[in-house]
């Protein structure tokens, strides 16, 4: 039986231009909840749809003086997130595109580290996770595509082994 529209039949292709609207309807409404127009309040209302617990933690404070943007340290589900909110996508990259695949170099030197750096470019944000809990590098990954330092190996202290729970410890957001 054909489906009929106000104005008559619908043919098949006028179904299938219908179709292809609705689909690219769709794909814009995704691109814009994750695309350059990405802010930190989008962020956290993502996080918080796909059930993370997500607060706000010493705002103001500056943790990472050789990047710009507005700075924003989170607890998302226990374990800190730095987020860095840049006025445009340029002043954002400017930043990201300095920071090697591996991450051996965060900022203007190494830094001494124990855990794995993850560090995602996202529209105008830049964030940060610095440990070993894969459920918070899955819920980064869902909300901010994947990160851009997927070959960062885990590393400590001065070449030293990791202490997971010297990292478990350190990138919590909950008082012992």
């Amino acid at each position: 039986m054909p489906v009929r529209g106000p104005h008559g039949p619908l043919t098949a292709s006028t179904l299938g231009l219908v179709r292809f609207a609705f689909v690219g309807f769709v794909l814009v409404a995704v691109a814009c909840a994750t695309g350059p127009s990405l802010d930190g309040a989008a962020f956290v209302d993502l996080l918080a749809e796909r059930g993370a617990r997500v607060s706000e933690l010493d705002p103001g404070e500056r943790m990472i003086p050789w990047f710009g943007g507005v700075q924003r340290r989170l607890c998302v589900d226990d374990r800190v997130v730095w987020v860095l909110e840049y006025p445009d996508v340029a002043s954002r990259k400017a930043d990201s595109d300095g920071i090697p695949p591996d991450a051996n170099r965060i900022g203007p030197g190494h830094v001494e580290i124990n855990g794995r750096w993850r560090v995602w470019a996202e529209g105008r944000l830049l964030v940060f996770y610095l440990g070993l809990d894969d459920k918070i590098v899955n819920r980064l990954d869902a909300v901010l595509g994947p990160t851009i330092t997927p070959d960062a190996p885990p590393r400590g202290p001065f070449g030293g082994p990791v202490d997971p729970r010297v990292v478990a410890r350190d990138s919590s957001c909950v008082s012992p």
